[in-house]
């Protein structure tokens, strides 16, 4: 992947944090010109519950549907007998006919409000297995799914130096779209979730090894040609993009019609 890629970021927002800067980190997009927001009777939504649920990564499974997960809440209609800080799901059909639906797991469903509850911040299907970064576990850990995500299963690693917060980049489904062999992870530069960042920072690893600790590699800059370098020491890794005290949680995804990265 190269740096010069990523040119347009739709937010990188901290709201819990000091205000916007006085000027944006970096020019605006000469492609993308303006966002315009749909209007309130115009937005459908599911899932609400009186204390609702929060996060909802997301990915495009191989199925055709939308495989995501919550926090700190009840899911989908009918919800969850009790409140979880980690729950499966999947959205399935278009607008305005689309319906969410909780994937049980209770070997898998998860306890505890905030910071003391496990609470997925990446989604990403490759090759028809179902991978999630989970956050709140000092400092991340990587599960996977078979089985779109009836069962999981639990990394025997954890991030233990930044990528508190991590989330995949989502190629179109099942990654068809993806560029070459590898998956790639951004994320503030930080221990937890919860602390603002000067910076993000990115790995990568095979996409057939995402399980596999000693896959990975940290972006490291870039060469003087632009190409980015690739670094097995987690110390000696770059920033990818940086805004001081402003990078925070986020997720990205390809555009194949932009030809954009949107963050």
């Amino acid at each position: 992947m190269r740096y010069r890629s990523l040119l347009f970021f739709v937010a990188l927002a901290s709201p819990a944090f000091a205000g916007p800067p006085a000027t944006a980190p970096y020019p605006p997009s000469p492609v993308i010109r303006e966002i315009r927001w749909a209007s309130v009777p115009q937005i459908i939504r599911r899932g609400v519950a009186p204390d609702g649920s929060d996060c909802w990564p997301v990915t495009w499974a191989d199925d055709g549907d939308l495989y995501t997960a919550y926090g700190d809440g009840f899911g989908f209609e009918p919800f969850v007998p009790k409140k979880v800080s980690l729950g499966v799901a999947k959205v399935s059909g278009m607008p305005p006919d689309f319906q969410g639906s909780n994937l049980r797991s209770p070997a898998n469903e998860w306890f505890g409000n905030g910071k003391v509850g496990r609470k997925a911040s990446g989604m990403l299907m490759v090759d028809g297995v179902l991978y999630m970064l989970a956050r709140n576990l000092g400092n991340s850990q990587v599960a996977w799914s078979r089985d779109h995500g009836a069962t999981w299963t639990w990394a025997d690693w954890k991030f233990t130096t930044s990528f508190g917060c991590p989330t995949f980049l989502n190629f179109g489904q099942n990654y068809a779209g993806a560029r070459d062999r590898f998956v790639y992870i951004y994320s503030p530069d930080q221990n937890d979730a919860y602390g603002a960042a000067d910076r993000m920072v990115l790995a990568r690893v095979p996409q057939d090894r995402i399980p596999e600790q000693d896959a990975y590699e940290f972006f490291a800059g870039t060469t003087a040609a632009g190409g980015a370098t690739w670094t097995k020491d987690i110390a000696q890794r770059a920033a990818v993009f940086a805004n001081p005290g402003h990078c925070y949680r986020g997720g990205i995804a390809y555009d194949p019609a932009l030809h954009r990265y949107l963050w």
